[in-house]
């Protein structure tokens, strides 16, 4: 203490109804009798089930099935407040770029809901696939803020299924690999050109027992690769609409780790 001034640090204060926690800093001036407190942290926990979290969501989770690449799909979402108190929106992010949303109103008042859509593009992508987006609240009553997500999944039909999602090649060997192309969503479809963007690589198209498949044969010279800092790629152009570009890596690795086809 000096010259009569007092200052007292609490932290993380459990305050009476057990669910909130503070971090106060208390000034005291001793001559004025006066105290100035800070919250500066306030964390909601609603782990317990006397304390349900004021915004729900009626289905966080929503699955579209199976979707085809470069479609666009919309999802509402349903955020319920489940308190008397109004709860305003303070903001809401996307996981990813492959979604963005809309909201109906920023405000919900107690007992009311709101939609969230959340739009989804499928692109280029293959396989499996998921986004999400958190909601960021508070109550105007206690200005804490809270979150909750929603999330949707999918399973994207490629146009044109890939054999090989990679070629791999030992070095300072010559050593050819294959990858097939077959129509998956589409009934079928032309490859326009293929090419190498390194040129130890070299590029051809041949005929698959299937007509509506296509074989890329990709040859490799050992010799006239010397740098393993490169990463070439196999570069195919098809008329696919929704991927017009398939991109596979060619990776290149030490012959000790990798097992050499006798000639």
């Amino acid at each position: 203490m000096r010259n009569g001034h007092s200052t007292t640090v609490t932290l993380l204060r459990r305050l009476d109804d057990r669910s909130t926690y503070l971090l106060v800093l208390s000034l005291g001036f001793g001559a004025l009798g006066a105290s100035l407190g800070f919250a500066f942290l306030a964390v909601r926990d609603f782990s317990s089930a006397s304390m349900p979290a004021p915004l729900a969501v009626t289905e966080p989770v929503i699955d579209l099935g199976e979707l085809r690449q470069g479609v666009t799909r919309r999802v509402s979402f349903k955020l319920h407040n489940q308190s008397r108190d109004a709860v305003l929106i303070n903001k809401v992010s996307s996981g990813c770029s492959c979604a963005s949303h809309e909201l109906s109103q920023s405000q919900i008042e107690g007992g009311q809901s709101a939609i969230l859509d959340l739009i989804y593009k499928s692109g280029t992508a293959r396989g499996p696939v998921s986004a999400s987006a958190r909601i960021v609240y508070f109550q105007r009553t206690d200005g804490i803020l809270h979150n909750v997500d929603v999330h949707i999944k999918a399973h994207v039909r490629p146009d044109i299924t890939l054999s090989h999602d990679a070629l791999e090649f030992p070095a300072g060997h010559e050593y050819s690999q294959t990858v097939t192309l077959t129509p998956n969503a589409l009934d079928r479809f032309h490859v326009k050109r293929v090419a190498c963007t390194h040129r130890a690589f070299s590029a051809a198209v041949h005929a698959h027992t299937n007509p509506a498949a296509r074989n890329v044969l990709v040859q490799f010279d050992g010799t006239s690769f010397t740098s393993f800092q490169h990463h070439p790629e196999l570069i195919i152009e098809t008329d696919s609409a929704a991927e017009p570009l398939l991109r596979i890596p060619l990776k290149v690795h030490d012959v000790s780790q990798f097992p050499v086809k006798d000639d």
